[in-house]
């Protein structure tokens, strides 16, 4: 039977990287105008020089990202015809078929671009999000592996996208693998570092997580959030005045910072955690 904290805990860091990802691309778009806007643009490139084949993937790609699925396919057809298929193209043309629901001739497409890549990570990656969409987590999970081996240098991004879905599938083992490898590649990753203390909680390896606090209670710029999170683990474990302690610390480092930093709503819910954390663990 599966457990409904540890459901509610995963989907939580699960919709935590979607949103590092969306906030990432939205800063793109502000950095190159509203999309609306650079559409605009895209047409004026088009017009002033019709025959050439990249402007047409430009702006397929921008289509794409607006959702307006039928001008990407429309424009990923001009760029074919004038000569401009390839790799690239035969991607966004699966990406695009999968969100139109068209998954299993996207699945085709993509596995066809990582048959025929030199460097299929791409692919792979793309695949992998078919996957995915199609709830097929344990092969879009084995595809980003996969990719991870083929990069030479693979992003902490695919690394925790790919322990996301390995854990979604039930491979708890294979996930924390994946972040121990990550976390080998990038000794200074905290993202990586929280990343596998998470994991360790959900997993129930508690000793495991309270090594991971402590060495980010000693060396993050700010202790106050891994002291709730270590009290909480304590908690758990029924170490009931070492969980009290650090309950007791975080929030005196918490009352410590000046008003601007304290007065937020971060720090507002972190003392609430932490009080209600000396009460339940100093009443009998």
């Amino acid at each position: 039977m599966r457990n409904a904290k540890h459901d509610t805990e995963l989907t939580r860091w699960a919709k935590a990287l979607c949103m590092t990802a969306l906030l990432s691309c939205c800063s793109s778009a502000v950095a190159h105008g509203p999309l609306h806007e650079r559409l605009a643009r895209a047409n004026q490139t088009i017009t002033a020089d019709p025959t050439n084949a990249t402007h047409y993937v430009a702006r397929a790609e921008l289509s794409f990202e607006h959702a307006d699925f039928a001008a990407t396919l429309r424009d990923l057809d001009q760029a074919d015809a004038l000569g401009q298929a390839g790799e690239k193209t035969t991607l966004l043309r699966a990406r695009t078929l999968s969100a139109q629901g068209h998954h299993d001739d996207a699945i085709t497409l993509a596995t066809t671009c990582v048959a025929d890549a030199v460097s299929p990570q791409y692919a792979l990656t793309a695949r992998s999000e078919i996957y995915e969409a199609m709830g097929k987590l344990a092969q879009a999970a084995g595809d980003l592996e996969s990719a991870i081996d083929v990069s030479e240098k693979p992003s902490v991004d695919v690394f925790l996208r790919c322990a996301v879905l390995q854990e979604q599938a039930g491979d708890g083992k294979a996930a924390r693998q994946c972040l121990e490898r990550a976390r080998a590649a990038r000794p200074q990753s905290r993202v990586l570092q929280v990343a596998l203390c998470d994991l360790a909680i959900r997993q129930g390896s508690h000793e495991d997580a309270l090594n991971m606090l402590d060495d980010l209670i000693t060396h993050a710029p700010r202790g106050e959030r891994w002291l709730v999170r270590k009290a909480e683990v304590l908690t758990t474990m029924g170490r009931r005045s070492e969980a009290a302690l650090a309950a007791r610390e975080a929030l005196t480092l918490i009352d410590a910072l000046p008003p601007r930093h304290r007065e937020t709503p971060v720090m507002n819910t972190l003392r609430q955690r932490s009080q209600k954390l000396v009460t339940a663990n100093t009443t009998e």
